[in-house]
């Protein structure tokens, strides 16, 4: 039996059903956003010293750490998206009622991550052609061609038509697709100002401690319980616009047979 509405639902709906989802599908799916979170932490940790000691020392032409720390990013950024991929397929699975394993994830994952790669760059390309138009075009596809992942990973879309699928998604809800987001990217920014509060507070008693460092690897690793739960907002923002698309197309199909 399925989670999610069967008709399309108000905002205040669609975040309740996020948390409701993501409260069944914590311990299913944790694994992946602690990954996430993993990741993250290691390069921010490994930056942060790397740029603490270049300073100390008055040089900044350590190259072979800085490669090395390159080098673990662009590792950790194609890991993203293969476990972007899983978490997608997780989160679907859980809200259909199905029982897939953490490793079966892992290989639909690793089966569209070629496909979510390509996409990723062609979406990069658009947003930042955006930006450097008018800005806005910019801001307003990072947003109408998000969904491309949910695209590829749910209806197996290649690169091209996922992000063509998704900017015709959500075109007509732009809006009401930017409220769903704005809620918790709202809550997420307080969150990182009071944590960022909190650690100049405990970091002020001993300026030469390592207190400094362990929060922002604790704050990276716990970034990824939030991708967890941005995904799964994003899952059923994405299932509440296909059945707005799927009304209008109705819709439309009774005014043509009227006429």
């Amino acid at each position: 039996m399925s989670l999610l509405p069967e008709e399309p639902v108000s905002i205040a709906k669609v975040l309740d059903t996020s948390f409701i989802l993501f409260k069944i599908s914590f311990k299913k799916t944790v694994g992946f956003g602690l990954l996430l979170g993993l990741i993250s932490a290691i390069i921010g940790l490994m930056s942060s010293l790397h740029i603490e000691g270049l300073i100390e020392q008055g040089s900044y032409t350590d190259g072979r750490i800085a490669i090395l720390i390159l080098g673990l990013a662009f590792v950790g950024f194609l890991s993203a998206f293969w476990l972007y991929g899983a978490l997608i397929y997780r989160i679907d699975d859980i809200a259909q009622g199905g029982d897939a394993s953490f490793g079966e994830a892992l290989g639909v994952g690793l089966k569209k991550f070629p496909v979510m790669l390509f996409a990723v760059v062609l979406y990069s390309i658009a947003v930042l052609l955006g930006i450097i138009v008018l800005v806005i075009p910019g801001l307003i596809l990072s947003l109408s061609l998000f969904f491309y992942a949910y695209f590829i990973v749910l209806e197996d879309q290649s690169a091209y038509q996922s992000l063509k699928s998704s900017h015709k998604l959500v075109w007509k809800d732009w809006w009401r697709t930017a409220g769903v987001f704005t809620v918790p990217g709202v809550i997420a920014v307080i969150a990182v100002i009071g944590l960022g509060a909190v650690a100049g507070f405990l970091g002020g008693f001993d300026p030469d401690s390592d207190l400094d460092y362990l929060l922002e690897a604790g704050f990276n690793f716990l970034s990824g319980i939030f991708y967890q739960f941005f995904y799964v907002l994003g899952y059923v923002q994405f299932h509440d616009l296909k059945l707005r698309k799927t009304g209008s197309d109705l819709e439309a199909r009774m005014a043509d047979m009227g006429n």
